[in-house]
């Protein structure tokens, strides 16, 4: 079976999983928060740039859609709780025994769910990068249209992302209790602001990334961030894989 039949069946599965239907309600409820800020504190945010030590007006944009409007915990919850749902039917109906006698490459099997994760969580990132565009119109923000910029923002979210999806694929295809890699995901995304003041815990941790990726000031931190993020993403795959491969049919 090819890997894109697979990847068809994966999303007939999730048809009716309510979590799918988070990578379309995080950036929604996400651009209200941030709506709402920049209505209140709009003076505020504007006349105060210089003091946050942001450059442009299009600096507090990424600043607050990141942090104030929640986006960057939401976001990182939302992602955890995709994987969970994609790996949650078959430790349910106990079916992991039937689905690795099949005839199928294993890894074709893992990364075919990975992908509708990783593919779900790229539209979630796209629709609040759409909804943070969208808020910059309405309030006529300078430099709004600086593609290269917003560019960057995005591409480094889908990075960073990647240490997630893969992390919490492989600890949600691994246990069979769901409440462990939920747990494990609230205990790394409370604690990321702490883990990521220490520099190897910042590069181990696959939740801190995320937090670094926006692209202010010089873009140093975000571009670490991002390569960290690809690389951690890319190792705990393999990882995955690798133990899913070895895997015993119980």
């Amino acid at each position: 079976m090819s890997l894109l039949s697979l990847l068809k069946i994966e999303f007939i599965k999730q048809k009716k999983s309510f979590l799918w239907k988070l990578s379309f309600i995080t950036p929604i409820i996400c651009f209200c928060i941030l709506l709402t800020f920049w209505y209140f504190k709009y003076s505020t945010l504007i006349n105060g740039c210089k003091d946050l030590g942001l450059n442009s007006q299009l600096d507090v944009l990424f600043f607050t859609n990141h942090l104030s409007s929640l986006w960057f915990i939401l976001s990182t919850f939302s992602f955890s709780l995709i994987s969970l749902g994609v790996n949650f039917i078959e430790h349910n109906e106990n079916c992991w025994k039937y689905v690795l006698s099949l005839p199928i490459d294993r890894t074709k099997i893992y990364f075919s769910k990975w992908l509708v994760i990783f593919i779900l969580s790229f539209v979630s990132i796209i629709l609040n990068s759409i909804g943070f565009i969208g808020v910059s119109f309405i309030f006529k923000l300078e430099n709004c249209l600086n593609v290269i910029l917003i560019f960057k923002y995005i591409f480094f979210q889908i990075l960073c992302s990647i240490s997630i999806i893969s992390f919490q694929h492989f600890i949600c295809c691994y246990f069979k209790n769901t409440l462990i890699p939920l747990s494990i995901s609230i205990i790394g995304i409370i604690n990321t602001i702490m883990f990521s003041q220490s520099k190897i815990l910042s590069i181990l941790i696959p939740y801190v990334p995320t937090m670094n990726c926006v692209p202010l000031r010089n873009g140093n931190t975000a571009q670490i961030a991002a390569v960290t993020g690809l690389i951690c993403g890319i190792l705990w795959l393999l990882v995955g894989i690798i133990e899913f491969n070895k895997r015993d049919i119980k």
